[in-house]
């Protein structure tokens, strides 16, 4: 056999061995290509029970960046596992896929806090940091991460960390919006979703613990005073963040 022949033969050995090829290589990260979308799409319906949202096929498929009809079979494959079940048109999550999606949850929420407390990385760019590590980090690790940051119960945006045994420590506030002027209130919670009003809000000083006062709410925005300043915030932010009024 040539050199030509003996050199194509091993080319095509590579991309068919069952354990180190190119195929092997493909069939690795298309598996953890659809277990991703499975975490992310149990993490969304998680997180959607908490807030007592009901979850849909259009929301999941917007939520997830995928078609419809890509949405529809995943939770197709979600029943078939066990995670979901169907009732009554609607789609709930079963003991199992709950406690996935918690797992899940929990992982994104510690390691935002970590990012927060032990390191210098821009709050925008905490949650698309956990979004990747939520998916390498296995209980066990994030165990460890709770444990050296002294098991938080709140996430920097305010966000509610899962416990490792499921239990979710409770939402704190209310929108922004419901207020009164001449309320004296403490933040609470900072959406990061859309990323965009997110980094407004951020640029603004919006933190959990800020206080302020809320001067105008009437619509379409709410008008408050936050570190000496007067800052108008439009009806889309205001309803991003969470906060409870201050005893007199």
């Amino acid at each position: 056999m040539g050199f030509l022949a003996v050199g194509a033969a091993l080319a095509a050995l590579a991309i068919i061995w069952p354990h180190r090829g190119l195929v092997a290589r493909w069939r690795r990260a298309r598996t953890r290509v659809e277990r991703v979308l499975v975490e992310d799409a149990l993490k969304h319906l998680c997180s959607a029970e908490l807030d007592a949202r009901t979850p849909t096929l259009e929301g999941l498929a917007g939520a997830l960046e995928v078609s419809r009809n890509r949405v529809a079979r995943l939770v197709e494959r979600l029943e078939t596992l066990g995670m979901v079940e169907a009732r009554g048109g609607a789609f709930v999550l079963t003991t199992e896929g709950r406690e996935y999606g918690l797992r899940i949850l929990r992982t994104h929420r510690l390691w935002e806090r970590y990012l927060a407390d032990r390191t210098g990385v821009h709050p925008t760019v905490w949650h698309e940091e956990a979004e990747r590590v939520e998916h390498e980090l296995g209980p066990d690790d994030a165990e460890v991460l709770a444990q050296r940051l002294g098991h938080p119960l709140y996430d920097p945006h305010g966000d509610p960390i899962p416990s490792a045994t499921g239990e979710v420590p409770p939402a704190r506030g209310e929108r922004l919006d419901r207020f009164a002027a001449g309320d004296v209130v403490v933040v609470r919670h900072v959406e990061d979703e859309p990323a965009e009003v997110f980094e407004d809000l951020t640029r603004e000083g919006f933190v959990p613990g800020l206080q302020m006062q809320v001067l105008d709410a009437e619509p379409p925005g709410v008008t408050v005073r936050a570190a000496g300043r007067e800052i108008a915030l439009t009806s889309l932010q205001a309803r991003n963040l969470t906060a409870e009024r201050v005893a007199p």
